[in-house]
């Protein structure tokens, strides 16, 4: 029953992770892992009377065979792709295994709701049953390793948990893992060598939450790496490998793997929001241009907002000016992104580039009291009138 358990999640997330047209709705895997780590009660139930369950086995919680839940306008439905949700009957014979997390007012199903599972026919209720077991064990050992008293311990019996389980695992152990803190990023900084680029991506944009100056300096040196791999690609592939970046679905997926781990990597580098950082961003900014990243430009207006220095004006002016020239469709660098990077910069050399904006509908109001409070007054909506004070100052 296991590996049938196992084959049927894994075809659900297969189904969930095909890319589907416009008019479709993604429709999410229903997953007992997705629920378990919420649940306080996970139970087998028959329906008792309309929004009335008699619970006839636990699997975890405090309720006991023979009690009645109340589960007011719950439905055995699944989400469909196209039309409305597929809901059937429930009948004396079906017998549903809930996942709930109790609330003020009674029980709520977890996993956004999702997380139940039928059958109809009484000789099929073990599949039920090995399903519940199976989760809960995984539940168990998962609070075994949350609950190791050695941080070096705990950090090492938790890392297996954020791949391979679904959503609710890994966020839930990197919550843990980020409560460690720096002995925990130590650890991820480590295995920064063996990791996937999927595990990069998903640890990388919250590193600066572990506070470890080893995790730091291990993603600085990954930035560099990949700065230098991309340059590599390029003299290998010869004249105009450097627009292959502009047509997304036929770049090579080396380009597309190295580009995701400069633009995540850079997210996770302004999290640490560390000012000595700021100039290696400032470069990998202007350098990102250049090579026409522009989702990489986007961490870096990110962490200059967080970071204001009016070193950093110039460059937010040299990405403006390339992307505003020649924008990606559907991936526009927006000029209200480019005010409200320059907000907490508040500096005199801000004022020429904000005054540029005063024009555009869509960043006159928050250009000019950005302006407003470079200056101290409020001069208008004219540029020329903050140009001349600019020119004086």
């Amino acid at each position: 029953m296991g590996n049938c358990l196992i084959r049927f999640i894994s075809g659900c997330l297969l189904l969930f992770l095909l890319p589907v047209i416009s008019s479709a709705r993604p429709v999410p895997p229903r997953d007992p892992r997705e629920g378990v780590l919420d649940a306080s009660l996970v139970s087998i139930v028959r329906l008792e009377t309309q929004d009335r369950f008699e619970i006839e086995e636990v699997f975890l919680g405090d309720q006991n065979a023979g009690d009645v839940i109340k589960l007011p306008g719950f439905k055995l439905y699944t989400v469909q792709m196209h039309g409305p949700d597929l809901v059937e009957p429930i009948t004396p014979d079906t017998r549903i295994l809930l996942f709930l997390r109790s609330k003020e007012d009674g029980w709520e199903v977890t996993s956004y709701g999702y997380c139940f599972f039928w059958r109809r026919e009484p000789e099929k209720v073990k599949e039920l049953k090995a399903i519940a077991e199976q989760t809960v064990s995984l539940r168990r050992d998962w609070e075994a390793a949350r609950d190791t008293p050695d941080e070096q311990l705990r950090v090492e019996a938790l890392w297996p948990y954020l791949w391979g389980q679904g959503v609710s695992f890994l966020q839930h152990t990197e919550k843990e893992l980020q409560k460690i803190g720096p002995v925990a990023g130590d650890y991820i900084a480590r295995k920064f060598e063996i990791m996937t680029h999927r595990q990069l991506m998903t640890l990388m944009p919250e590193l600066g939450a572990y506070g470890s100056e080893r995790c730091h300096q291990a993603l600085i040196g990954l930035l560099k790496n990949r700065r230098q791999r991309y340059e590599a690609f390029l003299v290998w592939r010869g004249p105009g490998a450097e627009r292959l970046i502009e047509d997304w679905n036929h770049a090579p997926e080396e380009v597309k793997d190295i580009y995701g781990e400069l633009y995540y990597g850079l997210g996770g580098l302004a999290g640490f929001k560390d000012r000595d950082d700021l100039p290696f961003i400032r470069e990998l900014a202007l350098w990102s241009a250049g090579r026409r990243l522009k989702q990489t430009c986007d961490a870096a207006l990110t962490a200059f907002r967080v970071m204001p220095d009016e070193a950093n004006i110039p460059v937010i002016k040299a990405l403006w000016r390339e992307f505003s020239a020649r924008q990606f469709p559907g991936n526009e660098l927006l000029s209200l992104d480019v005010v409200r990077t320059l907000q907490p910069h508040v500096y005199p050399a801000a004022v020429p580039l904000l005054a540029g904006f005063l024009k555009d509908p869509h960043t006159a109001g928050e250009a000019k009291a950005a302006l407003a409070q470079i200056v101290g007054q409020d001069l208008g909506q004219d540029p020329d009138d903050w140009m001349d004070w600019y020119k004086h100052n």
